[in-house]
């Protein structure tokens, strides 16, 4: 969109379209911008006023400034848009208005008088005006040589890449004969609007973060081919609840899960057996904490409950004599079907639960070396505590009706003590305040008692001091003299 200001409305044509304009700015009569600019390329200047029926004025006048520099200008009624895209050199040539690239040199002094503060800066100077009475000659001016040709500039100035304004090649164009003279004349000496248009090519203005960057269109997805696709896990939800659970079923019997039964003295080979003491006739009285069986070993609760209720009941614990054994026997088993009656062992290696099929009354034998008492433990005890699983009653709506008077009546009870507590806080709070407040009355007002009688004290000592006599001479009195004298 064209820069508008005061009244005025200014836009840069290159080639027949209208260039981008970024980070406007406007300030007072002042309005500035940025746009592209490529080398070479012709422009042209578009100047209009924006309501023509509001104003009260003529027309208008447009002066084209390039690098600090007056080039050409033009007027036009307000009723009328001024182009203005070349400089008249002479009454039958006139050149057009292009972008030119700054050229570079290595001497540092280069006769050339263009401001580098200004350089790429294209600036449009607009004012009111009214027609000039008949017989006055228009203001004529000579095009500047620095416009005309190509600007040089030392490499120290760092604007290489930069683009100013130039003319391009002459071109014979007669004024006609026909055109009646009008002139226009400033209404102000001060031009009413600036419009300033810093111009430099798009990928330097790119770079700097001015212009925005050409989006590029992102490419299409590549189609997957139907060998690729069919390798892919499923990922819906339907097809995984099709391919049900993940976990491993349970195989085999149940017997096939319980633990196998302990030794008995009489698998014991009498052959391989050491000499040994005397035989200890001991009984376990005290039972022996049952370890879990793992996780993969249990079976479930229903078949527990089934072969609980389905044994018959044991028969009285027998005593069995418990030979301690010097030497560890390869036939007598591993550790988990000994158990020895020291704490250690004990803690060490507790004994398996007894399977439920085996003789009720077994031998546990250790295979440690050193000489110890064996004890026989009777696991009919750890199977009488396997009692079928009895459901807790049912709840019936009688017992609910009793239970929430109960509980709807301590609710009760604590939002009273609740609100009891509140106030008896708050009214203590009002009390401690009140005391607090009394105390620090109670010293301000000693403290203002003490401050009064000092001042009273010192009133009195000058007045005692100064003492003035009737024929107004001052008379100074020594208070530290003896009044006796």
């Amino acid at each position: 969109m064209p820069l508008e200001l005061n009244g005025f409305r200014v836009h840069i044509e290159c080639e027949g379209k209208v260039l981008p304009l970024y980070q406007k700015r406007i300030k007072g009569k002042d309005a500035q911008c940025y746009m592209p600019s490529k080398a070479g390329k012709t422009f042209s200047v578009v100047a209009s006023i924006i309501d023509p029926t509001a104003t009260t004025h003529d027309g208008f006048n447009a002066y084209v400034w390039a690098e600090g520099k007056r080039v050409t200008a033009g007027y036009q009624p307000k009723d009328k848009t001024l182009t203005i895209s070349d400089v008249r050199v002479g009454p039958e040539t006139k050149r057009p208005l292009v972008f030119a690239a700054v050229q570079t040199t290595d001497h540092e002094e280069v006769g050339t008088d263009v401001d580098i503060f200004k350089v790429g800066l294209l600036e449009i100077h607009m004012y009111f005006a009214k027609v000039m009475p008949q017989g006055v000659d228009a203001h004529s001016w000579s095009t500047p040589t620095d416009v005309a040709n190509a600007v040089v500039l030392s490499e120290r100035s760092k604007k290489a890449g930069c683009n100013v304004i130039g003319l391009g090649d002459s071109t014979t164009s007669p004024v006609p004969s026909h055109a009646a003279p009008v002139f226009y004349t400033g209404v102000d000496k001060k031009p009413d609007a600036i419009f300033k248009f810093q111009h430099q090519p798009l990928a330097m203005l790119q770079a700097a973060g001015i212009a925005p960057t050409s989006r590029r269109v992102p490419a299409p997805a590549p189609r997957h081919s139907p060998t690729k696709s069919l390798q892919k896990r499923p990922g819906t939800q339907e097809t995984n609840a099709k391919a049900g659970p993940s976990k491993r079923t349970r195989t085999g019997s149940v017997a096939s899960r319980l633990p196998s039964p302990p030794l008995l003295y009489e698998d014991l080979d009498d052959s391989s057996k050491a000499e040994v003491g005397p035989v200890q006739h001991t009984k376990s009285t005290q039972r022996k904490p049952r370890r879990a069986a793992p996780l993969g070993d249990r079976s479930s609760d229903s078949e527990v409950d089934a072969l609980a209720l389905d044994r018959t009941p044991p028969p009285p614990p027998q005593e069995r004599p418990v030979i301690p054994i010097a030497k560890p026997n390869a036939h007598a088993g591993t550790a988990e079907n000994s158990m020895d009656v020291d704490e250690e062992n004990i803690n060490a290696n507790p004994p398996p639960p007894a399977s439920l099929s085996h003789n009720p009354s077994t031998q546990i034998t250790n295979a440690d070396a050193r000489p110890s008492t064996k004890m026989n433990t009777n696991y009919d005890d750890l199977q009488a505590d396997v009692k079928p699983y009895l459901p807790p009653p049912p709840v019936t709506s009688h017992a609910l009706d009793d239970v929430k008077p109960q509980l709807a009546q301590a609710q009760t009870s604590v939002l009273d003590r609740a609100a009891q507590l509140r106030a008896q806080i708050a009214t203590r709070e009002i009390r401690v305040k009140r005391l607090a407040e009394e105390e620090q009355l109670a010293m301000e007002k000693a403290e203002l008692a003490q401050l009064e009688a000092q001042t009273r004290v010192q009133q009195g000592k000058g007045k005692e001091r100064e003492r003035r006599p009737r024929d107004g001479v001052r008379e100074v009195v020594d208070l530290t003299m003896d009044m006796d004298d």
